[in-house]
């Protein structure tokens, strides 16, 4: 009888062990959910470990690195005529990169890119302040701004209102002030636009 036991055991053990042995171990999960990944890999649906999916653009850089590609386009914003009054002489600036040439119906069509000039001193025809937008992607877009001789634009959505003084709007419908502004693999540092235009309403 303890020999038929003896033989039975070494006749489980042999099955178990080839058991275990034809186990594929590729097949096993690795995980179930995201935490039980290293840091910076998540769980597939083939409940494996991998590194996230990332859209890339024509140039492999990856949409979600937060690196924007382009140059830097720099130059200055002219005053063009004097104040409505001399006690206006100090203000904010606003400065905005759009896709379309903007009118007075439409002033920030595909707005792309704003710079704030603060405290800036306009009192006289001439005057100006140097600007710089950084970094600008390639292509063509339009210059367009506002002096805020009140201080009361709201730094989340600029627009000009009574008094203020603006450039680069197709006030007459010509295209004639449009400041284009043609971006390619070079920075630019000599682009002029001039506020020229008081806002009457």
């Amino acid at each position: 009888m303890r020999y038929g036991t003896i033989l039975l055991f070494f006749s489980l053990q042999m099955i178990l062990s080839s058991c275990v042995y034809d186990i594929d171990r590729s097949k096993i999960p690795e995980c179930y959910s995201d935490d039980e990944c290293p840091e910076g890999k998540e769980c597939s649906e083939d409940n494996a470990c991998v590194k996230p999916a990332t859209d890339t653009d024509d140039k492999g850089n990856d949409s979600d690195s937060g690196v924007i590609e382009g140059v830097a386009v720099s130059g200055r914003a002219v005053m063009g005529q004097g104040l409505p009054t001399e006690s206006y002489a100090t203000g904010d600036v606003y400065l905005t990169l759009v896709t379309e040439c903007p009118s007075m119906t439409n002033p920030s069509p595909g707005e792309t890119a704003t710079v704030i000039i603060t405290g800036a001193k306009l009192d006289a025809a001439g005057d100006y302040v140097p600007f710089i937008f950084d970094p600008v992607p390639e292509g063509t877009f339009y210059l367009t701004g506002f002096f805020d001789h009140n201080g009361n634009a709201d730094a989340d959505a600029p627009a000009p209102d009574t008094n203020d003084v603006i450039g680069g709007f197709d006030s007459t419908g010509d295209g004639a002030a449009c400041v284009q502004v043609d971006v390619g693999a070079e920075s630019l540092s000599d682009v002029e636009i001039t506020l020229d235009f008081a806002y009457a309403f």
